[in-house]
């Protein structure tokens, strides 16, 4: 996988208004471990800046909504289907 450290907090800024519109902005993160120890130190700093409202992609336009619902709909989907078990809808 090729994230760069902003990838993830694209990601992540996309998770947190589809938390903040579905679910009263709770969000829960992992964090699964690397290879790259240099590539994961800065992809979970810019991961924390942007929950802390720190962003570092500030002033890009992240303004496509439907297409990141369209990218991460089927990864919700499997998601929910493996986790749905444990959740109470």
């Amino acid at each position: 996988m090729s994230v760069t450290p902003d990838g993830f907090a694209g990601l992540t800024r996309i998770l947190m208004e589809i938390a903040r519109s579905s679910c009263d902005g709770k969000l829960v993160l992992t964090l699964e471990g690397g290879y790259n120890l240099q590539g994961l130190r800065d992809s979970v700093k810019s991961v924390l800046k942007e929950l802390s409202e720190e962003s570092t992609i500030e002033g890009r336009d992240w303004s496509d909504k439907e297409n990141h619902f369209r990218i991460l709909a089927p990864v919700l989907d499997k998601v929910k289907s493996i986790q749905g078990k444990y959740w109470k809808f």
